[in-house]
């Protein structure tokens, strides 16, 4: 595994609890700007082109201002019609107010279909998730 990679899944782990990073798929695309990232893959579901964004880590609104550019560029470029995030409550919920703020429906679920065990240390449970769709 590349250094780069190691550096993203012990920031991801550093946020959410030891080997939370196991459940984050980082095989596709990562897009990098400061300390912030955002991982995603496309999808086709039923015969719409989709992105799945796997993680994002974002602290800053200028960060975030400049992957979503990026990535939203790139998107319509590979005709994306539907954007879909799930992920773990964090307390640095910048996930949310900067995909509420863009006009997308962001909910808190229920989420317990982890594909590897870990243990939440950042003050939510494990089942305390997060998804949003535009």
């Amino acid at each position: 595994m590349d250094y780069r990679k190691q550096d993203l899944k012990n920031r991801i782990d550093a946020e959410h609890g030891e080997g939370y990073s196991k459940n984050i798929n980082l095989n596709g695309y990562t897009v990098c700007y400061g300390d912030a990232f955002i991982s995603f893959h496309f999808i086709e579901m039923d015969n719409v082109n989709s992105v799945f964004i796997d993680y994002m880590y974002v602290t800053k609104k200028s960060e975030f201002i400049k992957l979503w550019s990026f990535c939203t560029n790139f998107w319509t470029g590979n005709k994306v019609q539907f954007i879909y995030y799930s992920g773990h409550r964090r307390v640095a919920n910048f996930d949310e107010k900067y995909l509420t703020a863009i006009d997308f429906h962001f909910d808190r679920i229920n989420k317990s279909n982890w594909k590897s065990p870990w243990k939440s240390t950042n003050g939510f449970t494990e089942s305390e998730g997060v998804e949003a769709f535009y």
